[in-house]
């Protein structure tokens, strides 16, 4: 059979071209992945999770497990291996077909989580792959009945120690204010605050202006440190205060919210979450 050169030269492209696109593909769809560690906050290792069973539900790997054996900032000896099983069912889908990646690059899958995912996508992915252990349900339902049931509920997430190499800061006079105007808008409709922060001057501040205001019990940071890199608290305290606030955050009717991967996952929880943003990340193509 003859082919002519101009014809043989398209043919060539295209397989060059097509075996270019696999060679440079960030996931093949034989891949096992298992997310290792990642010395990082707790709801951006959930983003990093969730976009990895974004990619398994795509078919784009064959399966992905969570595995953090003795690493992360959530390990805690007492409570065993693999921080995330102390907050969630373990996590394992699809075959292992004998291409293991345990060493993946966690960064385009936390940006794809943070900056891309919808949070109807990011809800279907929780329904459907990732089971929140009882016994915190139980801890979040409590506080929910006892509290903050029977009216219209603004949340508040203001996140400050180190969040601001990430995004610009926002002075707390900007949240009471924004805050003012959501509560006139309301008209007189019956209302109450629920606060989640690492801060606790911005909590002194808050709490001084509204009475009909609530909080969890948890460590805050009196001094500007990050709390995840506190190694004198509780590490699994840590991770299950800050999941009780992100899921109680996701029961309110209005999110007014600094930049954090906390508020999107919230978001992620609750789709139908209003939200006021008051800030976004510094990272390039993010409008979150």
């Amino acid at each position: 059979m003859f082919i002519s050169t101009n014809r043989h030269f398209t043919l060539s492209l295209i397989l060059y071209t097509l075996c270019m696109s696999y060679s440079y593909s960030p996931l093949y769809a034989k891949e096992y992945l298992i997310f290792k560690n990642q010395d990082s906050g707790f709801f951006s290792v959930f983003n990093v999770a969730l976009s990895m069973l974004d990619s398994f539900d795509k078919q784009q790997c064959s399966g992905v497990k969570i595995d953090f054996g003795t690493k992360g900032l959530y390990y805690d000896p007492k409570f065993g291996a693999n921080w995330w099983n102390y907050y969630f069912q373990p996590l394992q889908v699809g075959k292992n077909l004998g291409f293991t990646n345990d060493n993946t690059d966690n960064w385009p899958h936390a940006m794809n989580t943070l900056c891309k995912m919808s949070r109807q996508r990011g809800n279907y992915l929780i329904q459907k792959y990732i089971k929140i252990k009882p016994y915190v349900q139980r801890l979040v339902d409590n506080f929910y009945n006892a509290h903050l049931t029977n009216t219209f509920l603004i949340g508040i997430h203001y996140r400050g120690t180190d969040k601001s190499s990430e995004a610009a800061p926002v002075s707390y006079e900007k949240v009471l204010n924004v805050l003012q105007n959501r509560i006139r808008a309301l008209n007189g409709k019956s209302y109450k605050i629920f606060v989640a922060t690492d801060d606790q001057n911005f909590l002194n501040v808050i709490k001084s202006k509204h009475n009909n205001l609530y909080y969890t019990d948890g460590v805050r940071s009196s001094n500007g440190a990050p709390l995840h890199i506190n190694t004198s608290y509780s590490h699994f305290k840590q991770g299950l205060e800050c999941l009780i606030d992100v899921l109680l955050l996701a029961r309110c009717n209005v999110l007014i919210r600094t930049a954090s991967n906390m508020t999107i996952s919230a978001a992620m929880f609750n789709p139908n979450l209003e939200f006021i943003s008051l800030s976004k990340h510094n990272f390039e193509n993010c409008p979150r």
